[in-house]
């Protein structure tokens, strides 16, 4: 069993104390975490403009930012990150 840190509840635990019974349950469940969506907006949007201008349409990058000129994004979207999966 896997407890991820409670928000205000550092004491928590997933263990029911001695001499206590379980009554009743109320889960709410919800996706673990995950990379951001790909509608339109956040890193996946830039990552497509920065190609975009880097690839010929008259935009070279110099200097400290001179990675940008063969960046490209390689995280997914919409998909559960590495604790998103723990998290489930």
């Amino acid at each position: 069993m896997k407890s991820v840190d409670s928000f205000g509840l550092p004491w928590a635990a997933p263990q029911i104390p001695d001499g206590c019974d379980l009554q009743q349950v109320h889960l709410l469940h919800r996706h673990g975490a995950r990379y951001p969506t790909s509608g339109g907006g956040g890193p996946a949007s830039f990552a497509a403009k920065i190609h975009s201008a880097a690839s010929g349409n008259g935009f070279t990058a110099k200097g400290s930012i001179r990675f940008l000129n063969t960046w490209t994004y390689k995280l997914g979207a919409e998909i559960l990150t590495p604790f998103g999966r723990e998290q489930l």
